[in-house]
């Protein structure tokens, strides 16, 4: 024997959930390119504990950069090439765009897609986009 269900009581969607991470997000976008990447850079520099990364354009300048400022500074010289200052810890990646050359560096950040793997390929989709 079939039972017959009111499809109210089926279909009705649950009440909708605000999620304060998923939020956060949300209001962390940016169609400014500038301001985007800071944005990215200072969510993977908050998940991997405060660590310094710093993004250089072509002519060493600091682009944009985000954790312990200290770390921040030394990731920005690892980018920068200068001497002594490559080695352990040290990690950095180059990024090339229609516009130029970079280098997105950082201290002690794992290279898979939870540290510089993620934080360069999302610098490289801002890049694109905008």
């Amino acid at each position: 024997r079939a039972t017959l269900v009111s499809p109210e009581k089926w279909a009705a969607t649950a009440a909708a959930r605000h999620d304060a991470t998923m939020q956060e997000r949300r209001m962390k976008r940016s169609g400014d390119r500038d301001e985007a990447v800071q944005y990215l850079l200072g969510a993977v520099a908050d998940a991997q504990g405060g660590r310094g990364i710093a993004l250089v354009d072509g002519r060493g300048r600091l682009l944009a950069g985000s954790g312990a400022p200290r770390q921040m500074w030394a990731a920005a010289r690892v980018a920068q090439g200068r001497a002594g200052l490559c080695g352990e810890g040290f990690v950095s990646r180059k990024i090339v765009s229609a516009e130029g050359s970079y280098t997105l560096a950082s201290i002690g950040m794992p290279q898979g897609k939870a540290g510089m793997g993620g934080a360069a390929d999302g610098v490289t989709r801002i890049l694109r986009a905008l």
